[in-house]
């Protein structure tokens, strides 16, 4: 089977439960210059946990998750610095098992941070997520998000920036039905890829390339794209709190820029 792929129109057009970080990084802090406005101040910290699975545990590009996240906090440090706000990454990895998961969400939380950034399948998202609502923490979920029923104890209160199985199917039967496409087989649906060139796109795609001598993946995509979330968010709210990042995120109708040239919200689904 020959595989096809998308333009960057077909891409967009993908609906996918995700958020991204604004188009110019100073202009959202502009907007919020009092919040932690210079370096003489008390520095306010957003800690953020990241869980990934181990290397080898399934089919997950764990490599790419971790230059994902890495290339995400390094440049929200940056800009979140400059604004009185510092951002501290704390990192566990876990087998597959719930038991063993658990264990590495517990050191983490140890620490306090405001959101657990992880990779999560249907079998132990709930569990997870249970777990770090009792710490307090908003669980950031880059592994694919569950298909309804709504009872799903993944649901919420996780944020979820990569597509379920069902949104896939239905973005790939909208792809079909477009004049002149026919069978859509043999296409795969992305959410990032490498030919990605206007709406900053290429730039991003160019600053992970020189960071790793590789291109960059959705997965990649998606993990830089959760630490940029959570500074915003922090910068939005003037809180380092999992709770009033998670009312920001849950609750509010904000509008994102992932370089993909549409303006990105989340589903409340």
């Amino acid at each position: 089977m020959t595989e096809r792929a998308l333009t960057r129109r077909a891409l967009l057009r993908v609906a996918v439960p995700l958020a991204a970080f604004p188009l110019a990084a100073l202009s959202l802090a502009s907007r919020r210059a009092g919040a932690w406005t210079t370096a003489r101040d008390r520095r306010e910290v957003l800690r953020v946990g990241v869980l990934l699975p181990r290397a080898g545990d399934g089919d997950v590009d764990v490599h790419a998750l971790g230059q994902g996240v890495t290339l995400g906090a390094d440049e929200s440090t940056r800009t979140a610095s400059l604004f009185g706000l510092d951002v501290e990454v704390l990192t566990e990895r876990s087998a597959s098992t719930t038991d063993d998961a658990v264990a590495a969400a517990r050191r983490i939380v140890s620490a306090k941070p405001a959101a657990l950034v992880c990779y999560l399948d249907d079998g132990r998202c709930g569990t997870i997520a249970t777990f770090a609502a009792r710490h307090d923490a908003l669980v950031v979920n880059l592994g694919p998000a569950p298909d309804p029923p709504p009872a799903s104890p993944c649901l919420a209160p996780v944020v979820h920036l990569s597509p379920s199985a069902a949104t896939l199917r239905r973005a790939r039967e909208g792809y079909a039905r477009r004049p002149g496409v026919g069978d859509a087989a043999g296409v795969t649906i992305a959410i990032w890829h490498r030919t990605l060139r206007r709406f900053g796109a290429e730039q991003l795609n160019e600053r992970f390339r020189r960071r790793f001598a590789t291109e960059m993946t959705g997965g990649a995509w998606v993990a830089w794209l959760a630490m940029k979330i959570l500074a915003e968010g922090a910068l939005r709210t003037r809180s380092t709190a999992g709770p009033g990042l998670a009312r920001h995120l849950l609750t509010r109708d904000d509008r994102f820029d992932g370089h993909k040239g549409e303006p990105l919200t989340f589903d409340a689904r």
